[in-house]
């Protein structure tokens, strides 16, 4: 059997020879560009998938040479640039993917009829590039737009790898939980599309993430059913890392003598499992060993780890070898190296400890604790030179804790002396606003009062005239008067100054009109119906005038020569208008008269609807009745 290095160096004469034959053998550059870039693509990627990268990249070399001698060499150079990238990821070189990632976006996004078809790869590729460097915060906003376009696109497929790249990252971050989501997405999608191999890594991707968050049930669950799948598709090494998985959970679940034999199993059985399940297989046994006391055989795994653990970058698997390491050491009775293994611990965990839930960080800081004192009661107890080392430490620390005491109570004392400061203005702005509304109804209670004296002036002055004509008219005045000094009136009696109650305000007016043409002499009902509605001055002071001038004008003329009647006011607010309905049952009026009455009152009436946009109309049927839409009003909540 041939070596790799063999098989890549044979690869390599092979394309050689091959690429002359095509030059030599083809009639013409135009269908060399036509028929060959793609065909050493295609070359490229069936090597890459046989581990022949150096043979893969000569490939594309060969395509690449071909491609800059054609006219139009766009669609083919995208290809190759996505393959290239895709290489380098996969190689483990992903920093070196970025350039060509960029340039065929920009290409692909310069085109976007000729080339849309080819976007989404680029974006999972470049996606995928960031995430094997962890670069987290640049990879998911990536793989989000990724999952826009391939719903847009309705690529189903690839839209189910994407989410599980996005739950693999969030497992990175330690966020299980939002992992659990992206992953449970992405099986839905792949049972439908009948996926198996797809559904299968998907839930042993999911296994993982129920098994770092205890739910060793469901991580079991999981791992049944992908294993599963593997054994029917003849996956061997897939099913023989599922198979490592399954020790994982009972290890996990404390029945170590099954977890031995799983392992035990798998070291026996014809093929490869990954080198990440390889890993955590020999982690496993390590502490299986350690649990049993059987120290050389834990040495044995642990040693074989440690050229390899800080390579991976895995942060929880750093953490388990280190605090397996320490215990080990310890048990051998080498405290150096096992505070050197503790303190990497103790390292590994605090970064372990930032991507956890709440409820497992208590538990797990309880295990941190107990951990640390037990290692440095042993360590003190053997070692001065350590223990001064930890005294140095502890002075560190302590002075590490005195400057963060001082920090906070400098930040205490310029806390409290803005909150004062803010506090002292907010009482300032409330003792104005107390004044300003306290001279407020100062001026309301005056200018009632000026209204009010007017009013006696001019019902004195009606008692010292004989024409009736003259006291009509200042009693019409003086009713207007009242109107108004009501309005004031109503605004300092309340704390609301910008607005009066329509309902208590119409009351009070009617009984004031009522009076003054003394209805309780006659049977004349006035039946109201107002909403209580909160309106401005500059509403209510017009409205209070036309509803004035409205009544007068019935109590004057609609029951002449009876006795009885009645007399209705409506105020309702209809979607964005203010309806007011005035009118009564009385002997009524032609509409001739009305319009072409050249009355005051009516002036006030026509006056008033133009100020409040209102639509003005009569009707003369079983009596007068009138009705203002009005468009132009304010309403204070």
């Amino acid at each position: 059997m041939c070596s790799d290095n063999s098989n890549q160096l044979v690869s390599i004469v092979v394309l050689r020879l091959l690429f002359l034959s095509l030059i030599f053998c083809v009639g013409s550059r135009e269908s060399i560009v036509a028929q060959t870039p793609l065909d050493f693509v295609q070359m490229s990627i069936d090597l890459a998938n046989r581990k022949a990268n150096d043979s893969s990249f000569l490939a594309l070399e060969s395509a690449q040479s071909i491609v800059n001698s054609s006219p139009n060499p766009d669609s083919v150079q995208l290809v190759i640039w996505r393959v290239r990238a895709a290489l380098l990821i996969n190689s483990g070189q992903a920093d070196s993917s970025f350039s060509y990632l960029s340039k065929g976006l920009d290409l692909i996004r310069s085109y976007p009829d000729r080339y849309s078809d080819l976007e989404l790869d680029y974006v999972i590729n470049l996606g995928s590039a960031y995430a094997s460097e962890r670069i987290h915060d640049k990879a998911i906003p990536i793989f989000q737009e990724a999952l826009t376009l391939a719903r847009i696109q309705k690529q189903d497929t690839k839209r189910s790898k994407v989410l599980n790249n996005l739950g693999i990252i969030y497992r990175q971050m330690g966020r299980e939980a939002e992992a659990l989501h992206f992953y449970e997405e992405s099986l839905d999608i792949k049972t439908k599309g009948e996926d198996s191999l797809g559904m299968a890594n998907t839930m042993n991707n999911m296994s993982y993430a129920y098994l770092f968050l205890e739910n060793y049930e469901k991580a079991g669950e999981l791992n049944d059913s992908a294993k599963n799948i593997y054994r029917k598709l003849g996956r061997q090494n897939d099913f023989l890392s599922s198979k490592i998985t399954e020790g994982r959970i009972l290890f996990k679940r404390e029945k170590y003598e099954e977890a031995e034999r799983v392992f035990a199993a798998v070291s026996e059985a014809e093929g490869k499992p990954s080198t990440l399940a390889t890993i955590i297989m020999y982690l496993t046994n390590a502490g299986i060993q350690i649990h049993k006391n059987n120290m050389d055989e834990a040495g044995t795994y642990l040693s074989a780890l440690r050229g390899v653990i800080d390579r991976l970058n895995n942060v929880m698997l750093s953490t388990n070898f280190y605090e397996l390491d320490a215990k080990f050491w310890a048990a051998k009775s080498n405290y150096k190296k096992a505070y050197e293994s503790n303190q990497k611990y103790i390292v590994e965990y605090a970064k372990l400890a930032n991507r956890q839930s709440k409820a497992l960080r208590v538990r797990n800081e309880i295990r941190f604790l107990s951990a640390e004192k037990d290692f440095d009661i042993a360590l003190l107890q053997k070692d001065k030179s350590i223990a001064e080392f930890e005294a140095d430490q502890n002075k560190r620390r302590i002075y590490l804790l005195l400057v963060l005491l001082g920090m906070a109570v400098v930040g205490l004392v310029v806390g409290r002396y803005f909150y004062n400061k803010i506090k002292r203005q907010k009482e300032l702005i409330s003792k104005a606003n107390e004044q300003n509304e306290l001279l407020l109804k100062e001026i309301h209670h005056r200018v009632k009062n000026n209204l009010q004296v007017i009013s006696a002036l001019l019902t004195l002055q009606s008692r010292y005239i004989d024409d009736e004509d003259v006291q009509d008219a200042l009693m019409q005045g003086n009713n207007r008067i009242e109107s108004m000094a009501l309005i004031h009136k109503e605004l300092y009696q309340h704390d609301n100054l910008k607005a009066v109650n329509a309902q208590e305000y119409m009351s009070k007016l009617v009984d004031n009109i009522s009076k003054s043409y003394y209805l309780d002499e006659k049977e004349i009902r006035v039946q109201l119906d107002v909403e209580p509605l909160w309106l401005d001055v500059e509403t209510m002071i017009p409205l209070g005038l036309t509803v004035n001038e409205l009544l007068a004008n019935s109590m004057k003329y609609a029951f002449d020569g009876r006795s009885e009647g009645n007399l209705f006011v409506r105020l309702h607010k209809i979607k964005d208008e203010l309806v007011l309905h005035v009118g009564d049952d009385g002997v009524g009026a032609s509409l001739n008269d009305i319009v072409n009455k050249k009355s005051f009152g009516y002036s006030l009436i026509n006056s008033f609807a133009r100020k409040l946009n209102a639509e003005l109309k009569f009707d003369n049927n079983d009596g007068l009745k009138i009705t203002l839409k009005i468009k132009n009003f304010k309403q204070v909540a």
